[in-house]
């Protein structure tokens, strides 16, 4: 079975997102929306999926499990608490938003929404890919199930987590120096 995730933005970090996702068995990206026509354009035709710039268009496209928000941070609580309302599981590039109070507001629509909203903090998720836990989850995955998103979500943040430890080389204490 596919996981269908939706794109927000057209940056950087989401072609980052792009790839990952298709690094990723059973994972299959079906709408992209930016507002930089060339760009989403652009990232359809590599990665697949449809392109959008009228946001409510984007989120009535089916089928579509998650939305992965990459665009500037005052927008992630707004178009996160959007992609709630519609059902939509929202995962959200650091920082969730610029102000507590929106970022709060996000969170309680998941709730009501019973989806689960979920913060990527920590390396690209180009990593995530190579990482055995995120790709086995993903691969069980079944939309409609409450439990399994959740799950996925955590498995994105843990995979995310771990190869974000940096290497080191065997000369170096694991102890900071002050």
């Amino acid at each position: 079975m596919t996981f269908h995730i939706g794109l927000i933005g057209g940056g950087n970090i989401t072609e980052t997102h792009a790839r990952a996702a298709g690094a990723i068995p059973g994972v299959e990206i079906s709408a992209i929306h930016g507002t930089n026509a060339e760009k989403v354009a652009r990232l359809c035709r590599e990665h697949g999926g449809t392109p959008y710039q009228d946001f409510d268009a984007f989120l009535k496209h089916r089928p579509m499990d998650l939305v992965i928000i990459g665009s500037p941070s005052g927008l992630h609580a707004t178009q996160g608490i959007a992609a709630a309302r519609h059902g939509l599981h929202v995962l959200t590039e650091k920082p969730i938003d610029t102000s507590t109070a929106r970022a709060d507001a996000l969170i309680e629509a998941a709730k009501q929404s019973k989806v689960r909203p979920h913060e990527a903090a920590h390396s690209p998720t180009q990593k995530l890919a190579r990482s055995r836990t995120a790709r086995q989850a993903l691969i069980r995955l079944r939309p409609r199930e409450v439990v399994s998103p959740s799950r996925v979500l955590r498995q994105f943040a843990l995979a995310r987590h771990s190869s974000a430890r940096r290497r080191r080389r065997p000369h170096q204490s694991r102890r900071p120096h002050y």
